[in-house]
């Protein structure tokens, strides 16, 4: 029974050694030296390998707030702290249907020199200013304070 199980175990370490070697990536071919040129003949120059393309980056998203200053379906114009910005509107989701006037936060990336929107927010409703408040009543005065009750008789 021993040897069966020492023959077992023997397969079994063999064969996690052999897939432990064939998982290895194979070995790149070291390049192979270049034939003497005749003397006769210049050199050409060997065809270089293509750059690797670099990766498109992500443009970055910008934000903006302001107040719409004029809007139609393919561009809106919001003044901000930093003046006017006008904003491409085409493929912009717009959030709380803003209009003209209203205070917006604009997110969008720069595409060739334009300004493209990716949303439009509606920034919460702002506080009406109190003079168009209806002035509130004034409260009745208050009622005198009843006279202290009289002191007891001595005896």
């Amino acid at each position: 029974m021993k040897k069966v199980v020492m023959i077992g175990l023997t397969l079994l370490i063999s064969i996690a050694f052999v897939s432990a070697v064939f998982a290895q990536a194979p070995a790149k071919p070291a390049p192979a030296p270049a034939p003497a040129a005749a003397p006769e003949k210049a050199a050409a120059p060997a065809p270089k390998a293509p750059a690797p393309e670099k990766k498109a980056e992500k443009p970055k998203t910008h934000q903006y707030t302001g107040t719409i200053e004029k809007m139609d379906a393919a561009a809106i114009v919001v003044k901000g702290k930093q003046g006017d910005k006008s904003f491409d509107v085409a493929n912009a989701k717009m959030k709380g249907e803003p209009k003209q006037g209203d205070k917006v936060v604009v997110k969008y990336t720069e595409k060739d020199g334009k300004m493209v929107a990716s949303s439009v927010t509606k920034s919460a409703a702002e506080k009406k200013p109190a003079a168009e408040k209806p002035a509130a009543k004034p409260a009745p005065a208050p009622a005198p304070a009843p006279a202290p009750a009289p002191a007891p008789a001595k005896k």
